[in-house]
């Protein structure tokens, strides 16, 4: 135990404070700095190892299989499942939190799908992969729909209705971002 001498009165002080072990219950000594620091949860490595490989026995959410992890790793969120398989089955649809049903807007299904990429790629081949304003090649490429993409359905898939330009020179078109309703309002207006 660690004790202070106080040099004007002569008395002995005990500055350690008693701990007990998480593991085994016993209960043992530690200076006020060590249980800042974090330490005073365990009396030893011994018991420190012991309770960090403790298993905890679980059951599978996705397909419900009994299964055993490390205390530290259902701790951690890191043993939601029983294997790699039941993990990626859970991140897929209606076992994941954020799962809402199938919702996704037909905008990015159209956004997203194989004859988009299609018509991406058609337009950055007849344009040699150069864009089509400053004429760099070695930039960040965007195929830009010349009629905005969510106005005029039609012309979607059309390649005449395509460029290829660099990002910033994507930017300063008149139908990039929330200007495409400014040039929609104007087309149909005429």
């Amino acid at each position: 135990m660690a004790k202070l001498t106080n040099f004007a009165s002569g008395a002995i002080r005990d500055t350690s404070l008693n701990c007990e072990c998480g593991q085994c219950g016993k209960r043992f000594h530690l200076k006020p700095y060590a249980i800042k620091r974090g330490r005073g949860k365990f009396c030893s490595k011994l018991c420190f190892n012991t309770f960090r490989n403790k298993h905890i026995d679980l059951i599978c959410p996705v397909c419900s299989v009994s299964y055993s992890r490390k205390r530290t790793d259902v701790l951690r969120n890191r043993a939601n499942t029983c294997s790699k398989q039941c993990m990626w089955k859970g991140v897929r649809k209606q076992f994941h939190p954020n799962w809402r049903g199938g919702i996704t807007d037909k905008i990015m299904q159209i956004r997203n799908s194989p004859e988009m990429a299609e018509w991406r790629l058609k337009i950055y081949v007849r344009d040699d992969f150069r864009c089509m304003d400053c004429g760099e090649k070695d930039k960040r490429l965007n195929a830009d729909h010349i009629y905005p993409f969510a106005y005029f359905p039609r012309l979607r898939f059309d390649i005449n209705n395509g460029q290829t330009l660099c990002v910033e020179c994507h930017k300063k078109t008149s139908t990039y971002g929330k200007k495409a309703q400014v040039f929609a309002r104007q087309i149909y207006a005429i």
